[in-house]
């Protein structure tokens, strides 16, 4: 396929590669005990359309991801309050298809994703606890904040409309809080993600406006090993430009879903999620599900 003739989808393409990062993360901010490890290792697919403005002579566009995510998670004390650290990184194969010119044309490629690192403190509730102070300690009201930091680490090759890492670095500072309301609790977050350039997108220099991002989550612990997640968000901004020319508008976007995790034993979490696009402007008419095990040390 000409690659100059297919600048759109390519932007389209990387929009929506990334719109799987739109993270609905549930109990980001609540309270757990210090000096603890996490390993989690989780299998995603998402598919979906990629809006293309009328101009476009690229239509019928759809895109397919599919991967696994590698990630490890440690508490600590700082300050006397709850700090966390964790990094991830993940492998995906990305498949797209649109009509081009009356002729369908098909791309795919795998590889290593970016990886993702973040650090979060929660400098508003309890003290940093043991494991047993923690068991003993009733949920409080928690206000934290973190940064995340994505690493151009992942497989990149200007020359291709499909890739799996983002040549690009971003970071993503965001403020949140937990609500506890007995077996209920709210959670609230706010945040932005922040772009560097990308100065080899098909021989164009890809830039992006910071894309701002909320999100709001209720919970429902079902039993002492269970609970149960309804979760939104809504994100905007980000427009994209190439070489200065404006080659995607600004994102009004939001995405619902719902989590569900179960405890298998004082070791081992099982999570199940699903989302999807409600609101869709730009490349978020997507559907996306996956599986977690997450083992505790």
């Amino acid at each position: 396929m000409n690659s100059k003739c297919f600048l759109p989808l390519a932007v389209s393409c990387c929009i929506a590669a990334s719109a799987k990062a739109q993270d609905l993360e549930p109990r980001l901010y609540i309270n757990l005990p210090i000096d603890q490890n996490f390993v989690a290792a989780s299998y995603f697919y998402s598919s979906g359309d990629v809006d293309l403005s009328s101009s476009s002579t690229i239509e019928d566009a759809s895109v397919q991801i599919e991967g696994s995510v590698l990630g490890y998670s440690r508490t600590l004390a700082l300050a006397d309050k709850l700090a966390k650290f964790d990094i991830k990184s993940s492998y995906a194969c990305i498949a797209g298809n649109a009509l081009f010119s009356g002729t369908r044309r098909y791309g795919r490629e795998c590889g290593m994703g970016d990886a993702l690192a973040r650090f979060s403190y929660n400098f508003l509730g309890p003290a940093g606890q043991s494991v047993k102070e923690f068991r003993l300690q009733p949920r409080e009201l928690v206000v934290g904040t973190s940064l995340q930091v994505n690493m151009p680490t992942g497989d990149y090759d200007g020359d291709k409309i499909l890739n799996v890492g983002t040549n690009r670095w971003y970071v993503r500072p965001e403020i949140g809080t937990s609500i506890p309301l007995g077996k209920w609790s709210i959670d609230l977050a706010l945040g932005a993600k922040i772009f560097t350039d990308n100065d080899d997108s098909l021989g164009a220099r890809l830039q992006q406006d910071t894309l701002y991002n909320t999100q709001i989550h209720l919970n429902y612990d079902i039993s002492r090993r269970q609970w149960l997640s309804l979760n939104m968000n809504y994100f905007w901004g980000g427009n994209t430009k190439k070489n200065g020319l404006n080659a995607a508008p600004a994102q009004k976007n939001s995405r619902l879903g719902l989590t569900y995790a179960y405890a298998l034993n004082a070791s081992y979490i099982a999570k199940a999620f699903y989302n999807k696009g409600v609101i869709n402007r730009i490349s978020n008419d997507s559907d996306t599900a996956g599986l977690a095990l997450i083992y505790r040390y």
